[in-house]
């Protein structure tokens, strides 16, 4: 998992925007981070990777 996830949105916009990285890049990193805490956090009710992976 790359730290893309840890960044602000403003961050992660840029960075969209100038083509360092792509946003099935950043769905990866966060969707991951999410999937590695949520065991202990709860957060979620249903995680839909599916259709995210679809749209990003």
């Amino acid at each position: 998992m790359s730290e893309l996830c840890r960044l602000g949105a403003g961050e992660i916009a840029a960075r969209v925007a100038s083509g360092e990285v792509s946003a099935a890049e950043v769905l990866e990193s966060c969707y991951g981070r999410i999937v590695e805490t949520e065991p202990k956090i709860s957060a979620y009710l249903d995680l839909l990777g599916g259709d995210a992976r679809r749209r990003a």
